[in-house]
């Protein structure tokens, strides 16, 4: 009896250890998974998200200050995930021999299953095992909801910033500061519609008389479309917004164009007088949105002219 009792005793002490190291075998809990998952949810943001944003940046503001600094940033965002990854390997070290060895200590114990005492240690031992996996399974589970969260944030804001991006590039009305809910204007609804004072433009060529769609893109102004007769692929002209009587709106821009290219033109930049600033002379901008009010205020008593400079 008494061999029994040391023999019992030697084989719990061993699974208790056992046990011990179980649970704390990767992953003890969600944070190992998160602090393993961390190093490729930053190579997600410096492969996708950074390169997307920073396009996009530089496409609608030319900051090209801002694709220096990331010129370096995303090397360094990739080289500290890296050495996350490598350094992180050291905690999914996991002994792939535990559970065996748990088995066959489980097995000698249950040899003396005859004693009330050891079988209830065995099944609450099973109960301990039983409750880890279960735990180690909710780790696991939060973490999959944790990263497919992130993964499809990610992919949201990316197709996102490259749908805007589109949108940007094409006509449709949009600003940066909130101008287009100020003038009530539409997104694909044209800023302005005109009809041309004449169609006869010097050197045997015409302008369409179905008229054109202008579209307000904060700094300056996008012509849809135009239809000219009778020119040259080499030929330039000038577009003017007038008044009925034909006279020139004030700092209103003015769109010059190529013959060959009739299709999404933009404007010249408002011509509005200069404001000194600190860091020398900026475009004033209140002065173009006040050219704009007065176009969409006045636009059914609008129309323009077209004349050839070249």
């Amino acid at each position: 009896m008494n061999t029994d009792k040391t023999f019992i005793q030697s084989v719990s002490r061993q699974m208790e250890l056992l046990l011990k190291d179980y649970k704390n075998q990767y992953p003890k809990n969600t944070g190992a998974l998160i602090r393993n998952g961390f190093p490729f949810m930053l190579l997600i943001v410096a492969a996708v998200v950074l390169p997307v944003t920073t396009a996009v940046y530089v496409a609608t503001t030319a900051d090209f200050a801002v694709f220096l600094a990331m010129f370096f940033i995303i090397p360094v965002f990739f080289v500290f995930s890296i050495i996350l990854i490598f350094k992180n390997k050291r905690e999914k070290i996991t002994d792939k021999q535990l559970p065996q060895k748990i088995e066959s200590a489980r097995k000698k114990l249950e040899a003396y299953n005859k004693y009330s005492d050891v079988s209830k240690y065995i099944e609450g031992y099973n109960n301990q095992i039983a409750k880890t996996d279960n735990a180690k399974k909710q780790y696991r589970s939060t973490f999959r909801t944790i990263f497919a969260v992130f993964f499809c944030l990610a992919a949201f804001y990316t197709v996102e910033r490259i749908i805007w991006m589109r949108n940007f590039d094409s006509c449709t009305n949009h600003s940066f500061n909130g101008d287009t809910e100020i003038l009530c204007l539409e997104k694909n609804t044209p800023f302005l519609v005109l009809k041309p004072l004449k169609t006869d433009i010097y050197g045997n060529c015409k302008v369409s008389d179905s008229g054109i769609e202008i579209f307000y893109q904060e700094d300056y102004l996008v012509l849809k479309e135009i239809n000219i007769s009778g020119s040259d692929s080499a030929d330039i002209f000038r577009l003017i917004i007038t008044d009925n009587n034909g006279n020139r709106i004030a700092n209103s821009p003015k769109f010059i164009f190529k013959a060959d290219k009739t299709e999404k033109i933009d404007s010249e930049d408002f011509c509005q007088k200069k404001m000194q600033s600190e860091d020398g002379y900026s475009s004033n901008s209140f002065k173009a949105f006040e050219t704009c009010r007065y176009l969409n205020n006045h636009k059914d008593k609008l129309g323009f002219v077209v004349e050839k400079i070249n």
